[in-house]
């Protein structure tokens, strides 16, 4: 993601808000969240950062660009205590730490007042943990002095939190399925030890989140949970097939085509990990590609969408092994023609995009990155709001053609310019 000069930091994060609303993106936008850690918009961190693991990316980059001044230490702050105590128990036991970073790192960063004796009790467990709900004493130096500081006990944590200590202490595999089932434990919070037992994952799956589900299925299949025909390949595909359920995920198109392309292949990215996929979760996951369609917010414009289609798109890989540029490419051209060709004839304006939607797959016009000033000089009346160019080539090139295609066309005609 590229921010244009002229975009103040209010601008930026807006942009980065709204990108963050969709999950499945969050790849292509933990670099740019580094954008706020020089911008004036801390207002915003909470929208941006929607969980733990954005949070400690945002640590991260901030450590390496900027100080830590009193706007970030409030903004962190802030993110802390605007969320219920049992929202920030689940960030606390599902999101312990990332990139170097704990929540007690962040705490003992941004210093945030406890808004309520829950708050209170979740920042101790944060802090040193379970043992320090009682009375303690603190000693600190301060401008050079010894002072000590003394803290009464707080209430009792939140019940997931209490039932994930319990599952630290667990010793059989009907404990742990038990605590699954009663507090919705997330698998995060499950002991290594027992995430190789079929049961465990049975009652994880039950209630697993969209994006964790399609994250583990090779997982599952490996263990022997998901083969054909089981009821837990059948209660996948149903969640597959449900389209309010994606919705409600708000999971990118593009994270569910790359779950597509990890679970057919067999074998995971990374690991010597290696199952048989199953064919109904194939066909379930490529249905689901096109269903999501309905989670990206149309732009309300025409859009030209422009194609690289030399053999260079062929090679490397986007957002893992699994992906060509040319699949990538493909893939979110298709997103936005399904998007766009709606919001265009909602509008009632003329498309720029030509789309055939007879077989449910989504034709575009392709242009090469090159061809785009001739393909103008021959359509001059030709005008749209917004030009989306995909390309792997060289990226001098394919600024000079597209810099061409914004300048009217031969004939003088001002239809032509992309605007």
């Amino acid at each position: 993601m590229r921010f244009r000069p002229e975009w103040d930091g209010c601008c930026a994060a807006s942009v980065l808000r709204d990108g963050s609303s969709v999950q499945g993106v969050s790849r292509f936008l933990s670099p740019a969240r580094g954008v706020l850690a020089g911008s004036v918009a801390f207002q915003n961190l909470g929208k941006v950062c929607r969980s733990g693991t954005h949070l400690f990316h945002f640590a991260e980059y901030v450590n390496a660009m900027r100080g830590r001044g009193r706007g970030l230490r409030n903004a962190v702050g802030r993110w802390y205590i605007s969320r219920e105590a049992d929202d920030l128990a689940l960030q606390a036991v599902k999101y312990q730490q990332r990139d170097g970073w704990s929540h007690g790192d962040l705490l003992r960063l941004a210093h945030p007042k406890a808004p309520s004796p829950l708050h209170d009790a979740v920042f101790r467990w944060m802090l040193p943990g379970a043992d320090s709900l009682g009375e303690r004493t603190v000693k600190r130096k301060v401008h050079g002095e010894d002072r000590v500081a003394s803290y009464g006990a707080v209430g009792s944590l939140p019940r997931l939190i209490e039932a994930f200590e319990q599952a630290k202490k667990a010793s059989s595999q009907d404990e742990i399925v038990k605590l699954i089932t009663e507090h919705d434990l997330p698998r995060d919070a499950i002991p290594t030890q027992w995430l190789n037992e079929v049961a465990v994952w049975d009652a994880l799956l039950q209630r697993m989140p969209m994006t964790a589900m399609i994250r583990n299925l090779g997982e599952m299949t490996t263990l022997g949970l998901v083969r054909p025909f089981s009821d837990a390949a059948k209660l996948i595909v149903r969640k597959l097939s449900d389209e309010t359920v994606l919705k409600r995920a708000c999971i990118h198109p593009l994270a569910v085509l790359i779950a597509e392309k990890v679970y057919a292949q067999g074998k995971g990215d990374k690991g010597g990990l290696t199952w048989k996929p199953v064919p109904k979760i194939i066909d379930a996951l490529d249905a689901a590609f096109y269903a999501t369609f309905q989670n990206v917010e149309p732009c309300g414009k025409p859009v030209l969408l422009a194609l690289d289609v030399s053999g260079s798109m062929g090679c490397g890989s986007v957002a893992g092994p699994c992906l060509t540029p040319r699949e990538a490419s493909a893939a979110m051209a298709s997103v936005t023609a399904a998007t766009a060709c709606r919001a265009a004839q909602a509008a009632a304006c003329k498309a720029a995009i030509w789309c055939e939607s007879s077989t449910g797959f989504h034709s575009v016009i392709t242009v090469p990155i090159n061809g785009l000033p001739h393909f103008f000089d021959s359509c001059p009346r030709l005008t749209v709001g917004n030009l989306v160019a995909s390309t792997y080539g060289e990226k001098w090139r394919s600024n000079l053609a597209l810099s061409r295609c914004s300048q009217p066309s031969s004939s003088g005609s001002s239809q032509s310019e992309v605007r």
